[in-house]
């Protein structure tokens, strides 16, 4: 099976549609959050024009954009 992560909900819903017409196995199991070293919340700033410029953020002032919002993330190894 393949196991692909996606935190970004528009990505995501692409991700999905993608995955259920690129194989006739249907092995590929899609997860709405992202990965890391810990279980919680990370503030994640998503760019308009370019969905895979999208990145984790810190600087208080971005947390505050528009296109910054919270998505889950989860270790891996759980």
């Amino acid at each position: 099976d393949i196991y692909a992560f996606e935190p970004n909900p528009r990505t995501f819903a692409l991700l999905k549609v993608n995955s259920e017409y690129s194989t006739l196995r249907k092995n590929i199991k899609c997860f709405n959050y992202g990965l890391s070293d810990q279980n919680g919340h990370l503030y994640f700033k998503s760019t308009k024009f370019n969905l895979g410029g999208s990145s984790i953020v810190s600087d208080a002032h971005e947390k505050n954009d528009q296109d910054t919002f919270l998505i889950d993330v989860k270790r891996a190894d759980e």
